[in-house]
Parts: structure tokens; C-alpha cells; sequence
């Protein structure tokens, strides 16, 4: 059974075998390789410190970056994680019922810009998303045939800060975690803004793309694959990864592929950050 496909990064498939088949598949005509794929402990849950923000302003020099009107106006910045706080789902009386965002945290709401300016100039629009979703195969849009998906209510859509979200662990358009809040925190560091709290980009827009499963409390590589390959297609400026491993990837043997990630990732002008959690020796 083929899981996943990807043609932009890299030439290659995800597929559920018996573990048995792995040398059969390996010796077959145009494989490169074959491996099991890595699964990847969630990143453990922040401690919560109050009060702490405008010291941080400080030691990074943000204000003086805001001074200067770099405030991430225009830029896209996509966070894969493990979801955040935006509730998507079908609600209503049976014979008419409403699919939408339900309830996201404050934020990342329509408003959740610096400045006006920020507001006004923005990559993605609902309708610039729905025009481009109209004429673009992602991995996310595309049947198991490769046919693309007209959704009808323009699902991966969420508003004008998050005009792009998705659930690639569990294959949905909604990206609510049932308990973890890591993606939120780091989601607010970088683009949130409410009364509360003001990210380092507070006028970008954010692609949330949730790569850790509720049901395992892990992500999978080919989750992973997929949503950095949607991040090339929708243009993204800067990504962001936080896995709870060694940087998701430890062994030796898969360094050469994943590095060649890596290096399209950087070609196709996008900032990939990817943090390397508490495990030092991987990629050190």
C-alpha cells in the first residue's frame, strides 16, 4: 500500500510493507534505498514563565529590529509541530450544518497583526488560498490517484493569520491537539499577538502543519516529508521544526537523503530551523 509520494524535495515513496519484504524491496530495479521509516518522540511540554518578555526583547535586540520596520510584514512562516490552539469543525443542525473554525486562541485571529500595514499586506488572502488551491497539487489536496481535491469550503483555510493549516499525522484539516501545547507556545513566539503576547514576527502569517499524532505522541518521517514538501509549493519564507530527537534524523546511513532535503529546502530560498531538543551528539 503506497502512503506517500514526494517529487519536489526528493524522488521517493512511503509504503506499508510486511518488515520481511525490506530486502526484496531493496534489490528492486531503480531503488536507492529502503529503510523503515523513524518516529520521533513529541518535544516535551514548555514550563510556563510569566513576565519573561520583555527581558527576552532585550537579549535579542528585537526592539531595535521593530525600529527599523522588520517586523515580518509580507513573510510566511510555516511551524511544524504539534498543532495549535484552532478548533476546525462541523457543528449545526444536521440538515444545514456549518464546517469552520470553531474557536482559535486570540493570538491568531483575523486582527492577530502589529500594525495595520501588516494586516494589509499579507501573502495569502481567503480568496488568493482558494485561487491557488484551485490550480496546485499539494500532498495535502491530492487523492490517492494524484487527482486534486476541490474542497468546498476552501478547509485548509483558517483565516487571515493562519491561512494555512493542516493535520498531517492524522490526514484532517484540524490541527486542535488533544493535550499538547508545545506548537502553540512556539507558534506565539514567533507570529503570535494579542494584548498578551507579541512573537518576534508579529506581522507574519503562519502555515500550521501538525506532524505529531495524538493517538502515538510521535511524528513519522513521512508525515515530516509531506509537509516540508507542501511548504516548498506554498512559498513559504521560513520553517520552523521542532522534533523531540536529535533532530529527527540520527543515523548515519540516512544522512546523505536528508541532507539533500535540507539543501533543495535551501535553494528554493527558505529558512529551515530545526531544533535539536536535548540530544546533542546527532548533527552536533
Amino acid at each position: 500500500q503506497i502512503v506517500a509520494q514526494w517529487t519536489n524535495l526528493v524522488n521517493a515513496m512511503a509504503v506499508r510493507i510486511p518488515y520481511g519484504k525490506l530486502d526484496e524491496v531493496q534489490k528492486m530495479t531503480g531503488v536507492q534505498r529502503a529503510y523503515v521509516q523513524h518516529e520521533f518522540d513529541r518535544p516535551e511540554e514548555l514550563i510556563e514563565q510569566s513576565g519573561k518578555a520583555a527581558y527576552s526583547y532585550d537579549m535579542v535586540g528585537l526592539n531595535a529590529v521593530w525600529g527599523k520596520g522588520i517586523t515580518g510584514e509580507g513573510m510566511v512562516v510555516a511551524v511544524l509541530d504539534t498543532g495549535f490552539d484552532l478548533l476546525y469543525s462541523t457543528w449545526g443542525d444536521s440538515s444545514a450544518p456549518v464546517t469552520d473554525v470553531r474557536r482559535v486562541h486570540e493570538a491568531f485571529t483575523d486582527n492577530s497583526f502589529r500594525t495595520a500595514a501588516g494586516k494589509n499586506n499579507v501573502r495569502y488572502t481567503e480568496e488568493g488560498m482558494r485561487q491557488f488551491l484551485s490550480s496546485t497539487k499539494l500532498t495535502s489536496n491530492v487523492n490517492v490517484s494524484g487527482e486534486l481535491i476541490i474542497y468546498h469550503n476552501n478547509d485548509l483555510y483558517k483565516n487571515l493569520k493562519v491561512p494555512y493549516a493542516c493535520d498531517y499525522a492524522e490526514g484532517d484539516m484540524n490541527v486542535q491537539p488533544s493535550t499538547a501545547a508545545h506548537g502553540t507556545h512556539v507558534s506565539g513566539v514567533i507570529v503570535g499577538k494579542d494584548d498578551v503576547i507579541t512573537g518576534v514576527a508579529p506581522n507574519a502569517q503562519l502555515v500550521s502543519m501538525k506532524v505529531f499524532s495524538d493517538v502515538m505522541d510521535t511524528a513519522r518521517s513521512s508525515w515530516i516529508l509531506s509537509a516540508l514538501e507542501d511548504c516548498v509549493v506554498l512559498g513559504v519564507d521560513v520553517i520552523n521544526m521542532s522534533l523531540g530527537t536529535a533532530c529527527g534524523f540520527g543515523r548515519e546511513s540516512d544522512e546523505e537523503q536528508i541532507y539533500g532535503v535540507y539543501d533543495k529546502i535551501r535553494a528554493a530560498g527558505i529558512s529551515l530551523i530545526v531544533a535539536a531538543s536535548n540530544s546533542y551528539s546527532s548533527a552536533y
